[in-house]
């Protein structure tokens, strides 16, 4: 997903922050599922 975010976006640093945006998104919503598989 990183990947197709950074061929849509032309500023490498736009490229990053949309990269760190992404896992951290997903990253808070594994942890959202997790806990609320508890």
């Amino acid at each position: 997903m990183c990947v197709l975010f950074k061929l849509k976006i032309y500023s490498f640093q736009i490229e990053k922050e949309w990269c760190d945006l992404y896992h951290k998104v997903r990253l808070n919503s594994s942890l959202f599922l997790f806990e609320n598989a508890q």
